[in-house]
């Protein structure tokens, strides 16, 4: 575990687990990075890290962007000599993966997307991800966002007692004013990643749930060659709802 000074400055917070010497599986996390151990760790070296303005990493290049988190990513692949890595995005984590795999692609072997619509994301959740930067900034506080942000990524009927409470965990863990400053730029960002693009293999994961990124087809279409997955009754926070579903994917595709 350390905090990381990438050449632009940048100071990301990163943890090295697993095999030391095995293949790098390098996790993008959405907006409240998910760190519990899983059985990938057996058989890769698995690389997580905070992007600036998420978990402890602070901001140090503002205002942030999936532009200035993709060239971060491409400095920390870089800085850490991570030869042909696997990437792994979920959320506004598969923006950033997507972004970085597209303009790298001779540096990584294959990419994962998950809980990923085809980019911009829809125009209502970027709608909803600047009301609620603007609540955070009024009222200094992410507890009026809580119960509407995690039951947006989880899903308004989930009963996944266990997963509702670790992404309300993984919420309040979030800087105040990074978190609101990254939603801001989440909402901004009206790009098409040219996904289409893609020459490496890509999988993308979907639950059949997931009201901010659907079910994954139209991504998946968009990219050539690609493998789609959906776990039934999943939301958007696949990773947390679904994590041996998850491994089990991407053990049979990396």
């Amino acid at each position: 575990m350390s905090l990381v000074e990438l050449p632009n400055g940048s100071k990301l917070y990163v943890e090295s687990r697993g095999l030391p010497t095995g293949r790098a599986v390098v996790f993008v996390g959405g907006l409240g990075a998910d760190r519990r151990p899983n059985e990938l760790e057996s058989k890769f070296r698995i690389i997580l890290y905070d992007w600036a303005g998420s978990g402890l990493s602070p901001i140090v290049n503002a205002p942030p962007s999936i532009e200035s988190h993709a060239k971060d990513l491409a400095l920390l692949v870089e800085h850490l000599n991570l030869e042909s890595p696997y990437i792994v995005g979920h959320s506004v984590g598969s923006f950033i993966g997507a972004k970085y795999a597209v303009g790298n692609q001779k540096s990584i072997s294959k990419l994962v997307l998950i809980g990923s619509p085809l980019s911009p994301a829809p125009a209502e959740v970027r709608t909803a991800q600047k009301q609620m930067a603007a609540v955070i900034k009024q009222v200094q506080s992410l507890e009026p966002i809580v119960e509407r942000s995690v039951h947006a990524v989880v899903g308004p009927s989930s009963t996944n007692a266990l997963a509702l409470a670790y992404a309300r965990v993984l919420l309040r863990a979030q800087p105040l004013e990074e978190y609101a400053a990254n939603l801001e730029e989440a909402a901004k960002f009206e790009e098409h990643i040219e996904v289409e693009k893609l020459e490496i293999p890509v999988l993308v994961i979907n639950g059949s749930r997931d009201q901010m990124a659907g079910d994954g087809s139209a991504l998946s279409q968009a990219i050539r060659g690609s493998k789609r997955e959906v776990i039934a009754d999943i939301g958007h926070s696949v990773p947390i709802e679904a994590p041996d579903a998850v491994a089990k994917h991407l053990l049979a595709f990396l």
